[in-house]
């Protein structure tokens, strides 16, 4: 897929030289924390591409990979994964696979469950055991949130959107997609639909209703509109912009968290 213009000064080598530095002189900073991360391989582009950064940063013998399926889970989805291990030559001993079904008993317990509230189940679990695995090593949790699913909301509270330390969080997802082929990540991978898995046959696209390619568009320009209300983006429908700006409006909550008084009352 073609890079719109406004993504071609985006520097992948220089990006890749300092993201590597940050993660380096964070443990640099905090001695007390052994040089260990923790991240959930979910076989999508945004994990494979936060592995390989770690890998690149502390070396493969430092870098822990949790691979958590639940019953949605696509068997691709776990191949994905096993390939991100592969090609960062990431040692078995270091790759865990923990089996999320039989806690979702415990969700199927509850009243009226439906596929979403399944989901953020999954994913806050997955934030328990990656939690668990990096206090039992003093590492930390290295999470792979993107810019534009942060935007965009596009996470569960206290579930994905929980770690330490989160490497591509200030890239958008276009960003990402030129990082991990710089980075030579498998090319299955890279094209591959982005999903969460939360249900069968679950893309994030079809969920949000519009490409995370005109979302980063918009969400590119409207970083830099005064008036977003009146922002209008050519090649875009005028539906799929407000579409994008209101889910980033609706969303806005979810960064402030947690409210206190404080905040609240100033």
């Amino acid at each position: 897929m073609e890079t719109h213009k406004i993504f071609q000064a985006f520097n992948p080598e220089t990006e890749t030289e300092k993201i590597t530095k940050a993660i380096r002189k964070f443990f640099d900073e905090r001695p007390f924390l052994a040089r260990k991360a923790v991240i959930g391989l979910s076989g999508g582009i945004d994990s494979s591409v936060a592995c390989t950064l770690l890998v690149r940063a502390i070396g493969k013998g430092n870098v822990f990979c949790l691979k958590m399926p639940s019953s949605t889970s696509s068997k691709e989805s776990s191949e994905d994964a096993d390939k991100t291990i592969v090609f960062n030559e990431i040692p078995a001993s270091n790759f865990f696979t923990k089996d999320l079904s039989a806690y979702e008993n415990i969700f199927k317990k509850l009243e009226e469950p439906n596929d979403l509230r399944r989901g953020n189940f999954c994913a806050r679990m997955r934030m328990i055991y990656l939690f668990d695995f990096a206090t039992k090593i003093n590492g930390i949790v290295c999470g792979t949130e993107n810019l534009s699913e942060n935007y965009l909301g596009y996470f569960t509270i206290c579930g994905d959107q929980g770690s330490i330390f989160e490497p591509i969080e200030h890239l958008f997802k276009t960003e990402v997609r030129v990082l991990a082929q710089f980075l030579k990540i498998p090319e299955k991978i890279i094209e591959k639909p982005p999903t969460a898995d939360l249900w069968q046959a679950q893309t994030d696209e079809a969920e949000l209703g519009f490409t995370y390619r005109e979302a980063d568009i918009v969400l590119k320009i409207w970083e830099k509109t005064e008036k977003p209300e009146t922002l209008s983006v050519a090649g875009i429908p005028q539906e799929t912009v407000q579409k994008v700006l209101k889910r980033v409006k609706n969303s806005a909550y979810k960064l402030e968290l947690p409210y206190t008084v404080a905040k609240i009352l100033g």
